[in-house]
């Protein structure tokens, strides 16, 4: 008997349906999980150990889902949004000949 036969006797067997289900969404590996921590624990360094948590939060997310980013194209963005943003800003310096 197949695992979708079982499931056409859902409204007979209930709870063996929905333990069917659970175990359908749990994952065959930690690895992942695992991965994740490992990452975590590279980028929380002494150096580090004072940045908020946004910011750990951030960096662990982008270092572990990097593979689904085009790095140029990523980092030409970054690098397009910190020059609006400092061109943005009022200038701090003041010139004496104006």
């Amino acid at each position: 008997m197949k695992l979708i036969d079982i499931l056409d006797y859902a409204t007979y067997y209930p709870a063996v349906c929905q333990a069917i289900q659970i175990a359908i969404t749990l994952p065959v590996t930690s690895c992942s999980v695992e991965r994740s921590f490992s990452t975590l624990r590279r980028l929380k360094t002494w150096i580090r150990n004072r940045m908020g948590n946004e910011r750990l939060s951030s960096l662990g997310l982008i270092n572990i889902h990097r593979q689904r980013y085009d790095h140029k194209q990523f980092l030409n963005q970054q690098i397009d949004d910190s020059i609006n943003l400092f061109a943005s800003n009022k200038r701090r310096l003041s010139l004496l000949f104006e």
